[in-house]
């Protein structure tokens, strides 16, 4: 464990900051402390989600992307189609960035995301800032069942808010509000070949069983 880089270790909201309710740090969650993987940045390079933007964790558990920590596993789509766990290698948490609003079919409440975050959609991968209304994004939930989602609108709002993102081992993907995100955004497929090379040594993954994918 490391100091936080935001608050410095004291585990308080930094003085003057009205984007969050909370009176304790975001980043450490008031602890002070970090998982050594844990990266801070200043400003949003514009691949990142607002924090609250629920996460499918292993036994489809959802969980807020802020609480998320390498090390823990989320569930993904695999090469074959199939449901299947990967280990977070980093989350990287912006003291800021642009909020972008995703309002599709599936979804009760729009996607919280920045410009360059880049989708699963049903003709390839597509940042946020591109997307249209009439274009599908992959959609899977906690029962491993996958679908198309709509997009109704795109919204580029005034809203600036701490935003983060995962690095996720094997894939490179994690389901995030119930659509499949990617973990790089600018050059993604030419990040990931890189970071594979990188993972030659991590733990295997876990296939979920036939009974899943079923459901």
């Amino acid at each position: 464990m490391k100091d936080c880089g935001i608050c410095g270790g004291t585990g308080e909201r930094l003085t003057g900051r009205t984007d969050t309710p909370s009176e304790t740090c975001y980043n450490c969650s008031g602890s002070g402390k970090v998982n050594d993987n844990n990266i801070y940045k200043s400003t949003s390079s514009g691949t990142c989600f607002s924090g609250g933007t629920p996460v499918l964790t292993a036994n489809a558990v959802w969980t807020a992307i802020s609480d998320v920590q390498s090390g823990d596993d989320v569930l993904t789509l695999g090469q074959a189609g199939e449901m299947v766990t990967a280990p977070v290698k980093k989350r990287v948490c912006y003291s800021t960035g642009r909020i972008w609003k995703i309002t599709t079919e599936l979804n009760s409440h729009p996607i919280k995301t920045t410009a360059w975050h880049a989708f699963a959609t049903s003709s390839g991968r597509c940042s946020a800032w591109r997307l249209r209304a009439g274009m599908c994004l992959l959609h899977a939930d906690g029962t491993g069942k996958l679908a198309h989602d709509r997009v109704i609108s795109v919204e580029r709002t005034a809203l600036f808010e701490p935003v983060y993102n995962l690095i996720v081992s094997n894939e490179f993907s994690f389901i995030a509000q119930g659509v499949l995100a990617y973990s790089f955004g600018v050059l993604g497929k030419e990040r990931e070949r890189f970071h594979k090379l990188c993972d030659r040594f991590t733990r295997p993954r876990v296939i979920l069983g036939p009974q899943v994918a079923a459901r």
